[in-house]
């Protein structure tokens, strides 16, 4: 299991947000956003709700915690990446395969 520090580090550079970008967006200092990537302390529950929000994945992934519905996470992490129109295809495709599945 990652450090939570280490995890919104790397999803941070993932989606392309700067430290200083996501203290704006969270109101808080750029050494808060550091203290945090560094493992000095940890993000309360309500600071790791918002990031997952900005980071657009769940709680868990952001705390690394493998559940039964990893592949369903993974899946609409996916899922709500994706623009509009890939949605319509990523869904009409995913009912093709149910129907081909019965």
């Amino acid at each position: 299991m990652l450090k939570i520090g280490n995890r919104i580090r790397t999803i941070r550079k993932q989606k392309g947000i700067t430290g200083e970008d996501l203290a704006n967006r969270l109101s808080v200092t750029k050494s808060t956003i550091s203290g945090w990537e560094n493992n000095r302390y940890q993000p309360s529950i309500d600071v790791l709700i918002e990031l997952s929000i900005i980071f657009n994945c769940t709680v868990d992934s952001l705390l690394d915690i493998n559940t039964n519905d990893s592949e369903k996470n993974k899946l609409l992490e996916i899922f709500n990446n994706l623009d509009e129109e890939k949605k319509k295809a990523l869904l009409y495709f995913a009912e093709f395969l149910e129907k081909d599945n019965h």
